[in-house]
């Protein structure tokens, strides 16, 4: 008797708990524009660190938590070697950059180095970072910033399409001063800085609906156990 009833519990916990991951955003593929500053004390070719933060627009589909941030950087450096990097998500409503969500400072990432020949400086960084930042709401619009930790100038890609995708500021988490001119958030173009969507995919989690099969066995072994107490 114990052990249908533990089944039956067990049977109802997998089912509420499921989980799938999807995609909020992917522009990956995009055809390279030009780039915008993305560094926590980055040193500059001058030598000078800058806190620089950029991010960009996205729209919830469906997932409560983003799971996975991927971006694509330029670099003067073959290697990012940075000691993490920064991911914050902001609400965003009517073109305004809202209340922090959440952020997580990721210190393990995967990182791809190549050197195309169509972007303006020698190297390019394939960052993905697993996050953990919960709280989104399906349907809502969200900032998602992965600013750089290191040394180590770097600069997001977006594309050509001139949308008023990307959003930037200056902040550093170290104190070193920004290049910008402005600590609020600011559309890139209308700050003219050049508009565009940044080369970044983003996945969530979203929960998924138990399966009418699992259901149904659960409330049969249910109605099983009702009859043997009988």
């Amino acid at each position: 008797m114990k052990k249908l009833s533990f089944l039956i519990a067990a049977l109802f916990v997998v089912a509420g708990a499921a989980n799938a991951q999807i995609t909020l955003y992917n522009n990956l593929g995009g055809t390279y524009a030009g780039d915008h500053g993305d560094s926590d004390g980055g040193s500059n070719t001058f030598g000078a660190n800058y806190g620089l933060e950029s991010g960009q627009v996205i729209t919830d589909s469906g997932a409560s938590s983003i799971s996975s941030v991927e971006l694509l950087f330029d670099a003067y450096s073959s290697s990012s070697a940075a000691t993490g990097f920064l991911v914050q998500v902001y609400n965003f409503s009517g073109g305004v950059v809202g209340s922090l969500v959440g952020s997580q400072d990721v210190s393990s990432y995967s990182e791809v180095d190549s050197s195309p020949s169509n972007i303006n400086t020698p190297y390019q960084w394939d960052i993905t970072a697993a996050t953990n930042i919960a709280g989104l709401v399906s349907g809502n619009q969200y900032l998602v910033a992965m600013q750089n930790q290191s040394a180590n100038y770097a600069y997001a890609q977006y594309d050509t399409s001139g949308n008023p995708g990307t959003y930037l500021r200056d902040y550093s988490s170290n104190g070193y001063p920004g290049g910008y001119g402005f600590t609020n958030w600011e559309e890139a173009g209308s700050a003219g800085f050049g508009a565009g969507n940044q080369l970044m995919e983003v996945e969530g989690q979203q929960a998924v609906p138990a399966p009418a099969g699992v259901w149904a066995l659960g409330l049969g072994l249910g109605a099983v156990l009702l009859r043997r107490r009988k």
